[in-house]
């Protein structure tokens, strides 16, 4: 069992939606990637580009022979994945432990830069939004990575003004 500390670069918060799709997607491609037995997470990372190129249509066919859903209530006894720590502090930080090639199967598929350091897997990612993105698409479910958050435009409802300090005006009521 490995340790895998998955950094989320650019998120200041955690949004529930955005960790728990991540968390069903990171899930799927830890389970799919169980197969590759003769390999570890040095060779996988020695061996990043080949692995991004062929692995992803083995888990597409994985995921067209199982389902979704049934790959990710699939278990593994001693190698299951476990959810460690979360820190929503910035940055947000995820620590899973796991079985060391699927770990890195998974953090590669994410998107993000990906190490080896102190017999633990680093993974740094620009955002939970965009990996999840990353691991749909790997799945071949063609996900286009969603666009940073921008700031809210300022809207009326009702002739209310949400920065206004006059009551709401409805009209025709």
């Amino acid at each position: 069992m490995r340790e895998l500390v998955l950094t989320c670069g650019r998120c200041d918060k955690v949004i529930a939606r955005d960790l728990a799709q991540f968390l069903y997607y990171f899930e799927i491609a830890y389970a799919a990637s169980m197969k590759l037995h003769n390999s570890s997470p040095e060779i996988l990372l020695s061996e990043r580009q080949q692995f991004l190129n062929s692995f992803p249509s083995i888990l597409r066919a994985e995921v067209s022979k199982h389902s979704l859903d049934r790959l990710f209530h699939e278990e593994f006894n001693d190698r299951e994945l476990v959810l460690a720590k979360l820190s929503s502090e910035a940055p947000v930080t995820l620590s899973f432990v796991g079985w060391g090639t699927s770990l890195t199967a998974a953090a590669l598929l994410t998107g993000g830069e990906v190490s080896l350091a102190d017999n633990a897997i680093h993974a740094e990612i620009r955002s939970l939004a965009h990996a999840t993105a990353k691991l749909m698409s790997a799945c071949g479910l063609h996900a286009s990575p969603k666009a940073e958050p921008k700031k809210p435009r300022s809207r009326t409802l009702h002739g209310y003004h949400p920065t206004s300090s006059r009551e709401p005006v409805m009209h025709g009521h």
